[in-house]
């Protein structure tokens, strides 16, 4: 399989790619491209990678799944299997994606899988829209971009003391979450979007009320997150941050990419935690 990979962050009316050469284990980014409504991917920035879309969390089903003693050839098979289960509509309209997250088991207990679903027609328009995709062509990888936004932290940025982290990103569109417990993705959520600021600090408390009942009360493996989780904000509106730290009841700070990644550039577009989504749809 090829080592060359390519992260497509969709956001409504653009959307941020990266592609990055994972050939020597840490990744090399090689491009970034910020593209608008009606801009196709050039193909060649497309050509011999394997291209992975990150979907808006609300246009995905996404589920932590439990897979019991069985093979480890048959595990994946199974989180598939427990993925489908209870969807509305028949399991061939889905295109499905399973990675193994969570702590690792001991002695008799289950695998951790998370399981991601979305319709196939959804993952197909988009990559006509962005990619020139005929029905013909093979449809992309997909993951949620809550799940991205994870990978892209665990693998691209400095972490947090603490074996608990929320990371969030905030989005045009929607608030994209992902927990994170001892190194390893342990569920994730999604909240309407920050308040803009001529909205009123009103507004934005009742935000910041809303994401501290969303972490206080969201169960994690079995228990809910620490009190005192880390909160550390990236995405578009990052730069709002300043004024949002004073507000949480819980240590709040901005992603902080790590130095290799700092002075990454292509095509005179720099790196920043902005990309931390299209980042993580790059990780193997």
């Amino acid at each position: 399989m090829s080592k060359l990979r390519v992260g497509i962050d969709l956001r409504g009316s653009a959307i941020l790619l990266v592609r990055a050469d994972c050939g020597s284990g840490a990744a090399t980014i090689t491009a970034l491209g910020k593209y608008s409504e009606g801009e196709k991917v050039p193909a060649g920035v497309l050509a011999e990678a394997v291209v992975t879309m990150g979907i808006p969390d609300p246009q995905t089903q996404t589920k932590i799944v439990q897979v019991c003693a069985v093979g480890a050839e048959h595990q994946s098979t199974a989180a598939r299997f427990e993925t489908t289960a209870g969807l509305l509509d028949a399991d061939t309209n889905f295109a499905v994606t399973v990675l193994p997250v969570g702590l690792p088991p001991s002695g008799n207990d289950p695998t951790q899988w998370l399981g991601m679903a979305v319709r196939k027609a959804r993952l197909q328009s988009a990559a006509a829209r962005w990619l020139g995709n005929t029905p013909a062509d093979p449809s992309p990888g997909f993951l949620a971009r809550g799940v991205a936004l994870g990978q892209g932290y665990m693998h691209f940025c400095e972490a947090e003391p603490g074996e608990s982290t929320v990371i969030c990103d905030l989005g045009p569109e929607h608030t994209a979450i992902c927990f994170l417990k001892t190194g390893s993705i342990a569920g994730t959520a999604t909240l309407r979007p920050l308040p803009i600021r001529s909205l009123g600090e009103s507004a934005i408390r009742e935000w910041v009320s809303e994401l501290e009942t969303l972490i206080r009360y969201r169960t994690i493996g079995g228990s809910t997150p620490p009190a005192r989780s880390s909160l550390v904000l990236a995405g578009e509106r990052v730069g709002e941050a300043d004024n949002l730290q004073k507000q949480f009841d819980r240590p709040c700070s901005v992603a902080r990419l790590r130095p290799e990644y700092l002075r990454s550039e292509a095509g005179g577009v720099g790196l920043s935690v902005d990309w931390l989504v299209a980042l993580g749809l790059t990780v193997n």
